[in-house]
């Protein structure tokens, strides 16, 4: 996909469609939703890459690198929701010209009759690729999720842990720096090996 096409693209659905006026073909409408499609998926692709690469991260604790991976993907989420917006704004003028009952959200299997012969297994096609990422992105954020809560909680048992501490909230030093009510017991950091 060239340059001019990802440009196109990036182009909210309403742009296109008033660009084109009321003479967009059905043909056509279903070519830019293959296209748009064919982006989502390719974004898709990227951020499950990313939430790999999160997870390696995550495991090697690598804070400044989490930080940065986690900026990342919140953008290309936010990106990907505007699309998948766009998209169901298409499905809906597709379902509209159609004459297909508006009463629910259209879905792009309601749509599938009305796809033109020689762009329907391109259509199909992305439509399973774009689920299989999906449900990737899924497990690999829960994957992730469930690395983040075991860090926390292995933290948490290391502070128990070392100062012995088991009451509301750990008060090391009052706002002055002097010991606070409850100072921690470093009786363990104190032992000599």
């Amino acid at each position: 996909m060239g340059q001019s096409q990802l440009a196109q693209l990036r182009r909210p659905v309403n742009e296109m469609l008033m660009g084109h006026g009321s003479t967009l073909t059905t043909r056509e409408m279903f070519q830019t939703l293959i296209a748009m499609l064919s982006v989502e998926s390719a974004w898709c692709d990227h951020l499950s890459d990313l939430l790999k690469k999160k997870q390696k991260v995550i495991i090697a604790g690598d804070v400044e690198n989490l930080e940065k991976m986690t900026s990342e993907e919140s953008r290309l989420a936010k990106q990907l929701g505007e699309k998948v917006h766009e998209r169901m704004q298409l499905i809906r003028s597709i379902s509209e010209q159609q004459g297909l009952d508006l009463t629910e959200p259209p879905r792009m299997s309601h749509l599938k009759p009305f796809v033109p012969k020689d762009l329907l297994n391109t259509f199909n096609s992305l439509i399973r690729q774009t689920e299989v990422v999906a449900k990737q992105i899924k497990e690999i954020n829960q994957q992730n999720e469930f690395l983040l809560r075991a860090s926390m909680d292995y933290a948490q048992g290391m502070i128990t842990m070392l100062y012995r501490y088991h009451g509301k909230g750990m008060t090391l030093y009052d706002t002055r720096g002097v010991a606070g009510q409850h100072s921690a017991d470093t009786r363990l950091l104190d032992r000599k090996a």
